[in-house]
């Protein structure tokens, strides 16, 4: 009886050892840059799109598109930091992108926040298209119009980042003129990720 009760105490300890090991993985975030010096033009999505803003209040809309928390959206807006650029075809909220532009921008592909120098940097994340709508242009051409919005209102430097297995963002993100800077690998285990180096970005980064 002591036996069985051992062996299935080893089973059930093997076990769950097997199952920490299958979520760690290594992963590598690529970041990116753009002086705004020189926005390429890109080919207007092949679908006739409208862009808009989110506005407090109406921030359940974005569950057409994406299962997002609602309060970290309604924090963001509340400490008025980012902005989120709607994408509508035929009043159907298809698709939406965020941009911060002042405060610390928490990174939890690298466990660390990025602080942004107000009215000269921004950052865009978080962008989300649904499934039926990719691979129609739209996620690029949001981006260009971020690009030329934030330099039209005087910014200097925008950023962006990526994951190292997310190719054909990073293409997109090429043909934008974004440079690449810097690459940060960390272990990922689950949803969290702790870095294998130093943070790399300076005093501006924590």
């Amino acid at each position: 009886m002591k036996l069985k009760v051992l062996a299935y105490r080893m089973y059930r300890w093997f076990y769950k050892i097997t199952k920490i090991i299958s979520k760690i993985r290594l992963h590598h975030e690529y970041f990116y840059f753009h002086d705004l010096k020189n926005i390429p033009p890109v080919k207007s999505p092949k679908i006739e799109i409208e862009i808009r803003h989110l506005f407090e209040g109406d921030e359940k809309i974005l569950h057409q598109v994406w299962p997002i928390d609602l309060i970290k959206v309604k924090k963001r807006l509340n400490l008025a930091h980012s902005v989120c650029y709607l994408t509508y075809f035929q009043d159907e909220l298809i698709a939406y992108q965020w941009v911060q532009f002042k405060g610390a921008h928490y990174i939890q592909q690298a466990n660390k926040s990025i602080f942004l120098k107000e009215k000269e940097e921004f950052i865009i994340y978080h962008a989300r298209v649904k499934k039926e709508f990719q691979s129609l242009g739209i996620n690029k051409y949001i981006k260009q119009v971020i690009l030329q919005d934030f330099y039209s209102k005087g910014f200097t430097n925008g950023f962006i980042y990526t994951s190292s297995e997310n190719i054909a963002n990073q293409k997109g993100i090429d043909k934008l003129g974004f440079k690449r800077y810097i690459i940060v690998p960390s272990i990922q285990i689950g949803s969290k990720f702790y870095q294998l180096k130093k943070w790399p970005f300076g005093d501006d980064i924590k």
